[in-house]
């Protein structure tokens, strides 16, 4: 079973990039779900527009599935003594990196009882696999969050359910707008 969010795409180099996640047996959430990256180029001959039919599944790679390790959570600094309460990742967003030549996969995570957390991933297409980062502080990393980067600027633009509530820790009623600086 394949499941995301809405979330969206990044269009980059002639190639649209799609986060999703396969939902592995025993389908408990969100510990079973697992990251993968879907890929289209628009240019597969390199010779111009080409016609790419898109809703043909041979026209799309997609990545080996990446079940969420339970030893990424010792390299991320830490400032608690609680255990995480069904640690995993979900609804990722595929984000053009900084460099302009790297594809990235941004997750949430589900790190309670702790909020504001997300789980970087970067695509690697010579061997078609998403590779580990980092753990990274993030407004909505629990809750729910999109990024998108301005082509002009640069500048990474988010909007994000962040998690201002000590009580009720899967808030979402709250909307923000972050820019990265």
């Amino acid at each position: 079973t394949f499941a995301t969010g809405p979330t969206p795409v990044s269009i980059y180099n002639n190639t649209i990039y799609r986060a999703m996640e396969y939902w592995a047996s025993p389908q408990i959430w969100p510990t079973s779900f697992e990251a993968m990256m879907l890929y289209v180029s628009l240019d597969p001959a390199g010779g111009g527009a080409a016609d790419v039919d898109l809703l043909d599944p041979r026209s799309w790679t997609m990545t080996p599935p990446l079940p969420f390790d339970k030893a990424w959570i010792t390299t991320f600094n830490w400032t608690h003594t609680q255990p995480l309460q069904a640690p995993g990742y979900l609804e990722g967003n595929a984000v053009v990196g900084p460099n302009n030549n790297e594809i990235y996969n941004i997750l949430r995570f589900n790190a309670l009882p702790y909020t504001n957390k997300a789980i970087i991933l970067k695509l690697d297409q010579r061997q078609n696999a998403l590779i580990f980062q980092q753990i990274i502080d993030f407004p909505g990393g629990n809750s729910k969050f999109v990024i998108r980067r301005d082509p002009v600027s640069g500048l990474y633009l988010s909007l994000v359910n962040n998690v201002t509530n000590t009580v009720d820790l899967n808030m979402r009623n709250i909307l923000f707008q972050y820019s990265s600086m």
